[in-house]
C-alpha cells in the first residue's frame, strides 16, 4: 500500500518520545495507523447508515431522551 505523510501535532512531551527513539517512532506510527483506519471505518459505515436514514433531528433527540431515560432507570434499579 503507497504510504503519505501526514502532519500531527502533538503535546510536547510525546513528540520528544517519539522524536527521541525510532522503535517509539514506529511503534507509534503503527498504532495510529490502525487507529485512525479504524475509526474512519466506523464513521464511513455510520454514515452510509444515516444517509439512508429518514429519521429528523426531532426524532433523533426523542430517541435519545427514551434511551438515556431507560439507562438511567436500570442503573437506578427501577424497572422501566
Amino acid at each position: 500500500m503507497a504510504k503519505a505523510e501526514v502532519k500531527l501535532e502533538l503535546p510536547r512531551d510525546l513528540a520528544l518520545l517519539i522524536e527521541k527513539d525510532l522503535l517509539v517512532r514506529k511503534a507509534a506510527e503503527r498504532l495510529l495507523e490502525e487507529e485512525l483506519a479504524s475509526r474512519l471505518r466506523t464513521l464511513a459505515a455510520a454514515d452510509i447508515l444515516l444517509g439512508r436514514s429518514r429519521l429528523t433531528e426531532e426524532d433523533v433527540e426523542e430517541l435519545d431522551k427514551k434511551v438515556k431515560r431507560s439507562v438511567v432507570e436500570r442503573l437506578s434499579g427501577k424497572k422501566p
